[in-house]
């Protein structure tokens, strides 16, 4: 198995690969990984980080890196290459093409934004074609990849994404003491990459609108960290703003929130909604985010809330923790969900037998 990606740095997508790698390779499968750009901070926790393999693509397009894959691939030659978002399936593709042989699975793990008419869509069309299957990380982003006809029902499917519950529990955080909270404290977390779509700025002014009691914690990195910073000093709320940068040690900190606020417009299937709810941290989600509803059930586990402005996210949160015992209660739910519904071991399942079912049609082939 080769899996191809940009790089494996700190994210949901990249979490996921390694996880369902571990786990596979101890059912006999042997992975390797191919990284376009570099091979990012989670590369230490693929099974064998020799097999991971680094193309040191710059920036845009680069033909060098599609003969090097192409090198790699034969070398290599895996059963099955596995895609992970557009651009790795356009540089496998183009491999593939000037004579590889490896069958293509693609995975498509973000919301798909596909403007009708472009050079994207013609492109997407095309690059779909080249593979066996196309596969989707929730059933929303599944049903939204047959309304455009990008793959049909045939050659396409939803592995939707779960969660280790056995790491992601409940469990006593020294985080509050850390970092200075007051014990009376109430605190929200956000989870996630510094990028406009993830709206930080937007939750950073709704804080300014809830009592001073009301701390965030901002876990993550990104090119919107400096605009961050800033907002925080303009609105004067550092003494209750806890950015920590990307960190490894993510689980103490979803156990010392009381909720985690996801404002996004743009999710596939949110592995840190996943993970938190886990650990008993209920989530406050925008209503207006395609995956979410997928994930939380308003009143019952979670809160699906508006939250397209400031004033919103503010009103979201104040309806939220205006009962302490409800969120208590949401918290106790959200892990039973998790335990019943978003097991990893469903997802390693069903990775397998979509892994066994591609290898076995290019033997026959």
């Amino acid at each position: 198995m080769l899996h191809v990606v940009q790089s494996l740095g700190l994210g949901g997508m990249e979490s996921v690969l390694i996880r369902v790698a571990n786990a596979l390779c101890e059912r006999g499968f042997d992975f390797h990984a191919c990284c376009l750009t570099e091979k990012g901070d989670q590369a230490y926790r693929f099974p064998d980080a020799a097999q991971v393999h680094k193309l040191g693509r710059k920036e845009g397009f680069s033909l060098r890196a599609v003969f090097r894959l192409r090198k790699l691939v034969r070398a290599l030659a895996p059963d099955v290459v596995h895609t992970h978002n557009m651009g790795p399936l356009l540089y496998s593709s183009l491999a593939k093409f000037i004579g590889t042989g490896a069958p293509i699975i693609h995975g498509e793990h973000g919301q798909i934004h596909l403007k009708v008419g472009t050079r994207y869509e013609w492109l997407s069309r095309l690059l779909y074609k080249a593979c066996y299957r196309v596969h989707t990380v929730s059933n929303n982003q599944l049903e939204q990849l047959r309304d455009l006809r990008l793959a049909t029902a045939s050659r396409s499917l939803a592995v939707v994404n779960g969660v280790d519950t056995e790491r992601f529990s409940p469990g006593e955080s020294a985080v509050r003491e850390q970092l200075g909270i007051p014990t009376e404290g109430r605190v929200l977390g956000i989870v996630g990459r510094l990028i406009p779509s993830k709206h930080h700025l937007r939750l950073l002014q709704g804080l300014a609108m809830l009592p001073a009691d009301v701390h965030l914690l901002i876990i993550g990195d990104g090119p919107d960290r400096q605009s961050v910073e800033e907002e925080i000093a303009k609105l004067g709320c550092g003494d209750r703003v806890h950015l920590t940068g990307n960190i490894r040690d993510v689980l103490s900190h979803y156990r010392a929130m009381d909720l985690l606020v996801v404002p996004s417009d743009s999710e596939g299937l949110s592995n840190v909604m996943l993970e938190a709810m886990a650990c008993e941290t209920p989530a406050l989600a925008n209503s207006y985010c395609h995956g979410c509803d997928e994930v939380v059930s308003h009143g019952e586990d979670g809160w699906l809330l508006p939250m397209d402005s400031p004033e919103r996210i503010a009103e979201a949160v104040r309806a939220a923790l205006q009962a302490p015992d409800e969120v208590r209660q949401r918290g106790e739910r959200s892990r039973e969900k998790m335990l019943t519904q978003f097991s990893f071991q469903k997802t390693a399942d069903a990775y397998e037998y979509l892994y066994r079912d591609c290898a076995a049609h290019h033997r026959k082939a």
